[in-house]
């Protein structure tokens, strides 16, 4: 079973894409429609040099492999794997750092009215 795992998740991720180390669902906008998916959710995002980021993301939108490398390359989004076991993925709203000033007044506000979302841990995968 363990074997089955490793060879899945992250793993099976386009290369482009990033992990996030903790997500959770925030809840349905009208706006996420328009990408393919119900809802909007936020992830905690580990970079490959460790720093960590929080972001905005899609919630059900399950790009695969092929779509991941699209959206990395053709577009301003970038995949963020958030623990699914077939290696699917979100996508990032905003900038991949949540540096930019929508991001950041965004997640201001999420502090105020999300503060008793729980978060869900991401395994390694």
């Amino acid at each position: 079973m363990a074997s089955d795992l490793a060879a899945g998740g992250y793993g099976q991720s386009d290369s482009e894409t990033v992990r996030a180390v903790r997500v959770r669902r925030l809840g349905t906008l009208p706006g996420c429609l328009a990408l393919g998916c119900a809802d909007i959710g936020e992830a905690v995002i580990q970079y490959d040099d460790g720093q960590k980021a929080r972001s905005l993301i899609t919630w059900g939108r399950n790009i695969n492999t092929a779509e991941q490398h699209w959206h990395a390359t053709k577009t301003v989004f970038t995949p963020v794997w958030c623990g699914s076991a077939d290696g699917y993925a979100e996508l990032i709203l905003g900038s991949s750092d949540g540096t930019d000033p929508f991001s950041q007044w965004i997640l201001a506000g999420l502090e105020l009215t999300a503060k008793d979302i729980p978060w869900t841990e991401v395994s390694d995968g």
